[in-house]
């Protein structure tokens, strides 16, 4: 379930910021 929220989550954060899910995938 938590996966699957935060799945949702992370396609927004592609939709709403770009960059900043770029920055994120670098972080890691």
């Amino acid at each position: 379930m938590e996966k699957r929220i935060a799945g949702l989550h992370h396609v927004t954060a592609i939709a709403s910021d770009p960059q900043r899910n770029l920055d994120f995938y670098i972080g890691l």
